[in-house]
């Protein structure tokens, strides 16, 4: 009866010990995992972060550029606006449209 007493108790030992390099094997691996997850999410955010200051940039571009090609759009029109009209016909330049090429050269 001795023997099948220690025998248990040996056994019930055994798996006690079992049990706890069990949990301390699959904490040490949740918590490798969790540095590994918040290595990345770090570098997620710094992308996120790095990618707005680029899409701000493009915007503010964006905007400079449409706002250069509307003044170009009005200098444009108001040189298209101030070319003399040909009096003399399809044949000959008229004496002051020839004066504006020459003058705009």
């Amino acid at each position: 009866m001795k023997f099948n007493l220690d025998m248990i108790k040996l056994i019930s030992l055994l798996l006690l010990i079992c049990a706890l390099i069990l949990f301390v094997f699959l904490w040490y691996r949740s918590s490798n995992q969790l540095k590994v997850v918040n290595d990345k999410l770090s570098n997620a955010q710094a992308t996120i972060n790095s990618l707005k200051l680029d899409n701000e940039n493009l915007v503010q571009y964006n905007l400079e550029k449409e706002k250069q090609l509307k003044e170009i759009e009005e200098e444009y029109q108001e040189a298209l606006n101030n070319i003399p009209s040909d009096s003399c016909g399809d044949v000959k330049p008229s004496k002051e449209l020839l004066h504006f090429f020459r003058k705009n050269k």
